[in-house]
């Protein structure tokens, strides 16, 4: 049965006994027939060897000696012995009988004082019959249990008082004592703390959703670490903790692949999980929602909220705000950002929590929660017993991939620590919304810089809600949403965030404006074959293939295809992207090369059809009516594109052996939408390999040379497992969500086709 706060009866401020010597709380409680005390030190270790020494005051009269170099602040007629080594014993005071001598292997200080002898030696006795104690150590906890059992406790049920001394084993000099104070004592003051994480699920592939969820060899201690730890912890302590950026829609839709949305869903429902609507980005990240339309950040929060409850999860009016807007969201009471104070502030009518300060230690560990903030928490306790309203709120936790509260043994022994020590107040969404702060006008940690171009200010926010009934009623209205998508991934956490990745996205900001053209071609399709326009801003005309069903854009630097979209009556998909439509940054900082435009980021896939390794060279193009050349600065490859009733069709002519790469991305903004991972499917056929979605396109890639395929969901079935170092993990499972990887070999002239249809 858990210790209630209704049990705590006594705090005591750390003094300078050693920690395992070190009284600090006392509780009394009736546990079924027994009468239980427990006393609490700072920090009782295994090999710790102590003797306490319990003075009860049950009735009136007593006395104030004891067995040990101390005297009693209260007249005890009850003594309880319980030696790290031997019998507990009880010694009670009789009056009524002052000549019977003291149990003979007690040995009393000064006992040969006359005085001493005539007021205390002889008034003493050994209990013949219980009430006789017994100890539980329990040194995870830091904790004494002391039980007796009721029926024969003196008291009875009218409370006593009663004073805790603790000696090293042996000894006869107390290092601490603990009270007087009352049974029925009304408890102390509290200690606020909250738990808040952030980068909670930062998951662009099903590698990193595994690993973020339960990996292996991660985390701060090298050891198993994820989300799924801290849940657990949390589920077993019933510990409260806010993850502030759950639901960043990118979040949920790696959770839902997973399968664990009934996880956080239960948590949830049981008053565990503090989940606000969030903003993107990182605290860590240099990137903000700058330079866009005024309704960006707002728009954002939306987003977060109705994905949220597309999932399952319900609404809040809490926010977290990694950076904060110049202008408060309306519906939002409560904003978790970085503040320059470390209290909640109020300010334009908000609560402001200023979010975890950074620690170079670790405040969960495998003993339990840290030292040094078991000592933060336990002032702040008494603090708030003499000023209730002064009471300060610690914040812990932070970014979780660096947090020791992701690894199993420090998770568990700390929440369980937090739980088990009531005098600590672990707040919950209500309580949040009690604080009363009392400063004002804080000033944010950092001003807004906008760092990255955008092609958004032009778009209208009613065009990015597909499923609202008054939204945008353009057939183009999925590409505007893949448009601000693809924006919002600029901003996407990865940690650790080097400082290089805000001018490593940058390079990339450009390529929104690619969806925005295919937008506005879809409205008004017509054919076209030109390199006359520059929708990804990167200063250099792009090509243009186009008819009334098929857009193709194409970059010069490699010949490379960017894109490609269909249009039919049942609407206008997307069938290829390059993969920093959804995440830049997964490669290896060591390998970014800032000088080379699209190719910062050698990690990524660059649209199809690239020959080379970036940088490249830019190839020689050569429009005709209906289709599009390009060749190499050394004339050895040549390939053309001709855009068909059913698809496009590229012919190759080499003089080398080539390998080439086709991302195929199908309706990426179908991501966010529970089951959707299981909406994918390939397979191969008598010509190539295809890919489809159900419900939407399906693209079959032919061609003559020899063709392999790595959807991103070859290794769907194994995630259902925590991650193991040792299994061969399949290709697809290192591809950004949602792409499945063609790749191709020739060892001279070879074509590839692209057939489409739709599921009717």
């Amino acid at each position: 049965m858990p210790w209630e706060y209704a049990d705590l009866r006594h705090l005591s401020s750390s003094g300078d006994a050693p920690p395992d010597l070190d009284l600090i709380a006392a509780y009394t409680r009736s546990a079924g027939s027994d009468l239980q005390i427990r006393l609490d030190v700072l920090d009782l270790t295994f090999d710790s060897t102590s003797d306490l020494y319990i003075a009860l005051d049950t009735a009136p009269g007593g006395t104030r000696a004891l067995p040990i170099q101390a005297t009693s602040k209260l007249k005890w007629d009850l003594l309880l012995i319980l030696p790290a080594k031997g019998s507990p014993q009880t010694i009670i005071y009789d009056y009524t009988q002052p000549g019977i001598p003291p149990f003979p292997s007690l040995q009393f200080p000064n006992s040969n004082t006359p005085k001493y002898e005539e007021t205390v030696a002889h008034s003493l006795k050994r209990l013949d019959a219980p009430p006789i104690p017994r100890i539980v150590r329990i040194p995870w906890l830091d904790t004494f249990i002391v039980s007796l059992n009721q029926t024969t406790f003196p008291a009875g049920k009218f409370g006593f008082d009663l004073q805790a001394f603790i000696t090293p084993a042996g000894s006869s000099f107390p290092a601490d004592s603990l009270g007087p104070f009352h049974s029925d004592s009304q408890p102390p003051g509290r200690a606020p703390l909250l738990l808040a994480f952030w980068n909670t699920f930062p998951a662009y592939t099903p590698a990193q959703a595994i690993r973020r969820w339960d990996g292996a060899h991660t985390g701060p201690f090298g050891e198993r670490h994820g989300l799924h730890i801290l849940l657990q912890a949390v589920r077993h302590s019933k510990v409260p903790v806010a993850l502030l950026d759950l639901k960043t829609p990118t979040n949920l839709f790696a959770l839902d692949y997973l399968g664990v949305i009934p996880k956080i869903q239960e948590l949830v429902e049981m008053g565990l999980l503090i989940l606000p609507d969030t903003l993107p980005g990182s605290p860590s990240i240099p990137l903000v929602l700058a330079g866009l339309p005024d309704w960006a950040p707002a728009r954002a929060a939306a987003d977060s909220r109705q994905t949220a409850q597309v999932f399952g999860l319900p609404p809040s009016d809490m926010l977290f705000a990694p950076h904060l807007p110049t202008s408060p969201l309306p519906g939002y009471s409560v904003v978790f950002t970085p503040l320059a104070t470390l209290q909640p502030a109020r300010w334009r009518g908000e609560t402001l929590i200023p979010l975890p300060v950074p620690r170079g230690d670790q405040a969960a560990t495998y003993e339990g929660l840290a030292l040094e903030m078991r000592l933060v928490l336990l002032e702040t306790a008494l603090l708030a017993s003499e000023q209730p309203q002064h009471a300060l709120l610690l914040i812990l936790g932070g970014s979780l991939p660096d947090s020791a509260f992701g690894d199993p043994q420090a998770a568990e022994a700390t929440m369980r620590y937090i739980a088990a020590h009531p005098w600590m107040q672990p707040l919950t969404v209500a309580d949040l919304h009690t604080l009363s702060p009392t400063s004002s006008a804080p000033l944010p940690l950092s001003s807004p810089v906008p760092l990255l171009p955008n092609s958004l200010n032009s778009l209208s926010e009613s065009c990015l809600t597909t499923s609202l009934p008054d939204s945008c009623k353009s057939i183009g209205a999925p590409l505007y949403l893949a448009a601000w998508q693809h924006t919002l991934s600029l901003y996407a956490p990865l940690p650790p965030e080097p400082a290089q990745l805000g001018a490593l996205r940058a390079r990339y900001a450009g390529q929104v404006g690619l969806s925005l053209a295919a937008a506005k071609w879809a409205e008004k399709p017509s054919p076209r074959a030109d390199c006359l326009t520059d929708p990804d801003l990167d200063g250099q005309s792009e090509c243009v293939l186009a008819s009334d069903k098929f857009l193709a854009i194409f970059d010069d630097s490699g010949g490379r295809l960017l894109v490609m979209y269909s249009r039919s009556i049942d609407g206008v998909h997307q069938l290829i992207a390059p993969s920093s439509q959804f995440i830049v940054g997964l490669a290896d900082p060591s390998t970014w090369d800032l000088s080379a435009p699209e190719g910062a980021d050698p990690g990524g896939m660059h649209g199809a059809f690239a020959d080379s390794s970036p940088p490249w060279e830019p190839y020689q193009a050569t429009v005709s009516s209906n289709s599009l050349t390009y060749t190499s600065p050394d004339q050895r490859t040549s390939k053309t594109f001709i855009l068909t009733p059913h698809g496009l069709r590229v012919d190759y002519n080499s003089t080398d052996p080539l390998h080439i790469q086709i991302p195929l991305a199908i309706d990426p903004w179908e991501r966010f939408g529970p089951g959707w991972g299981n909406r994918y499917s390939g397979e191969f056929t008598s010509g190539g390999w295809s890919w489809r979605l159900d419900g939407g396109p399906r693209v079959e890639v032919r061609t003559s040379g020899v063709l392999v395929a790595y959807p991103f969901t070859e290794s769907h079935l194994s995630l259902s497992r925590v991650e193991d170092p040792n299994f061969p993990y399949p290709p697809g499972h290192y591809l950004p969500f949602p792409i499945a990887l063609v790749e191709i070999q020739s060892q001279g002239d070879f074509y590839v086709e692209f057939v489409v249809s739709v599921d009717q």
